[in-house]
């Protein structure tokens, strides 16, 4: 979960999707289940993040081939 608006009163879900290409993208997820790529400093900040605790972020994707099958 994560605040959607600068006061911190929305959220919103948030998933790490594993590329084809083997990158980590974080994407929101609507009540629909439909991901919308996360652009900017969020997607940093999570990547930053996770380097600066040397966790291998990569391995908190999901495949991406595993959320098409999920519909």
């Amino acid at each position: 979960m994560r605040g959607t608006n600068h006061t911190n009163t929305s959220f919103g879900k948030i998933k790490a999707v594993k590329e084809k290409n083997g990158e980590v993208n974080l994407y929101m997820k609507s009540k629909g289940g439909n991901l919308s790529y996360i652009q900017g400093s969020i997607q940093q900040e999570f990547k930053d993040w996770h380097t600066n605790r040397s966790i291998d972020y990569i391995l908190l994707g999901v495949d991406i081939d595993e959320l098409i099958a999920e519909g």
